[in-house]
């Protein structure tokens, strides 16, 4: 299978799936702008899902709940900054992955 990435678009009620730049291009009605947005959302969602995985290792759901409820101030700040700085990264103009995994929790 080939390492081109692949996209979904959908123009009316038509879905476009799993296909590649050049495979949507070449579908009629579809153009560089909406295969542009089609790229920068998957690039958000690919950010995003990386960012939920580095904070759930270090603090998944049951302790966040933990923490917040019962955890002392020291804990409940070293929580925020690392859920804070991960956000931060994720929100940044260029995320790169190693600089994601240099947060330290």
């Amino acid at each position: 299978m080939s390492n081109q990435k692949r996209y979904s678009v959908v123009i009316g009620s038509t879905r476009h799936i799993n296909k590649t730049e050049a495979e949507l291009l070449a579908v009629k009605g579809i153009g560089q702008a909406t295969v542009d947005e089609a790229k920068a959302k998957a690039k958000l969602e690919t950010i995003n899902k990386q960012a939920f995985a580095h904070i759930d290792g270090a603090y998944p759901q049951w302790k966040q709940s933990n923490i917040t409820r019962i955890g002392t101030s020291e804990q409940q700040a070293t929580m925020t900054t690392f859920i804070d700085a991960v956000r931060a990264w994720a929100n940044s103009d260029d995320p790169q992955h190693a600089d994601l995994m240099a947060i330290k929790a």
